[in-house]
């Protein structure tokens, strides 16, 4: 798989734009763990050679978050050089143990935590667990669905009270696989591309919306390469919002106070997706509420620091990749932060615990409902 990459490496000429955008790069400070350790560690490869510590080191310290290859002008996928690393290096049993723990549990399970898949039917309302014929599927993906069941009982409200009709999978929904995908276990995900593709669409669902950010960039993007193309549409919640907003069906109260808010673009929504225009038509739809913009944005936003395995690999790199985010929010004078991805909040509400920044955080559709009349 790395073999494929032996031209590109020739074309980098180390000019160290990558590095001086790279979110992980901010916060290390060391060239040698940033994006040209990551060129580095592929040429020692591909000569043969045994990575040094610091290359080892580069190649796990990447969210896969695109940003260099934004910045970069020759345009360098350094994002799939990384996976083509993990590959060659999980083959030999030598990713980090956290790693390969994680995605036995993906594998065995159905999720990142090792949970029961039951323990998903506790969201389902009464009457809307998905069979033959549907044509709407919501999926929680891992962290609505385990960790953060706010938001995806938030999801569930906001759907209903403006009628929007949907089923849900429950127990038969499993992870998406990303995790799975960006450490290069490439088998494991092709066979869970398989798997979630012929369950909705022997179910017939010809919509499926997804709460996660990186449910919508892997169903969209990664699963055709994986597998196939679904023969469905998949919609991330912020596209159901602006339609029911657009549609009249979500009417938003008028605010008393004026409130400042800054809106983060996930790399898997924004960079990935393309998905800008959405969020920000739903935030200023709410009367009362100022919207800022962070300094870095659209596709020059910065990552939480946590995705591709980085936060159980470094957590304390992860932690200070988010509190600088969370800094640029309080340094726009915003007083709250707005996420459209599950595990950027619980990422981020981890920092923010931990550093004590006086900030709130909201998912988008948490938001939507506490603003809905």
């Amino acid at each position: 798989m790395l073999e494929k990459f032996r031209d590109i490496l020739e074309e980098c000429t180390e000019c160290n734009l990558c590095f001086e955008e790279c979110p992980i790069s901010a916060v290390i400070k060391d060239e040698t763990l940033g994006p040209l350790g990551k060129i580095s560690a592929a040429r020692t490869l591909l000569r043969g050679g045994e990575l040094s510590d610091d290359e080892y080191k580069s190649v796990y310290l990447c969210t896969r978050c695109r940003k260099c290859e934004v910045v970069c002008p020759l345009n360098l996928p350094v994002p799939d050089l990384v996976q083509a690393i993990r590959y060659e290096l999980a083959k030999v049993n030598r990713e980090p143990e956290k790693h390969r723990a994680i995605a036995k549990r993906i594998v065995e399970y159905g999720n990142p935590m090792g949970q029961p898949a039951e323990a998903r039917d506790r969201l389902v309302p009464e009457g809307m667990h998905a069979t033959k014929g549907i044509d709407t599927v919501y999926l929680t993906g891992c962290w609505s669905g385990y960790e953060l069941l706010d938001v995806a009982e938030a999801t569930i409200e906001v759907m209903t009270r403006s009628g929007f009709e949907f089923s849900m999978l429950g127990s038969k929904e499993k992870c998406c696989g990303l995790f799975l995908i960006d450490n290069g276990y490439l088998d494991a995900a092709s066979k869970r591309a398989e798997e979630n593709v012929k369950l909705l669409e022997e179910l017939g669902a010809s919509t499926v919306v997804v709460s996660c950010a990186a449910c919508y960039d892997v169903y969209n993007e990664m699963y055709p390469k994986l597998y196939r193309e679904p023969k469905f549409k998949v919609k991330h919640m912020v596209q159901i919002l602006k339609e029911l907003v657009d549609s009249g069906k979500i009417k938003f109260r008028n605010e008393n106070s004026e409130s400042v808010v800054a809106y983060m673009d996930p790399c898997h929504l924004g960079r990935c997706g393309g998905i800008y225009g959405a969020p920000r038509t739903i935030l200023k739809s709410i009367q009362g509420l100022e919207l800022r913009e962070l300094y870095n944005n659209r596709e020059l936003a910065s990552c939480c620091g946590s995705p591709a395995g980085v936060k159980p690999f470094a957590p304390e790199i992860s932690n200070n990749v988010g509190l600088n985010l969370l800094k640029s929010a309080q340094d726009v004078g915003a007083d709250a932060l707005v996420v459209s991805c599950p595990f950027c909040l619980y990422h981020l509400q981890d920092v923010k615990n931990k550093s004590g920044v006086k900030i709130e955080i909201k998912e988008i559709t948490q938001f939507v409902l506490e603003h809905m009349r």
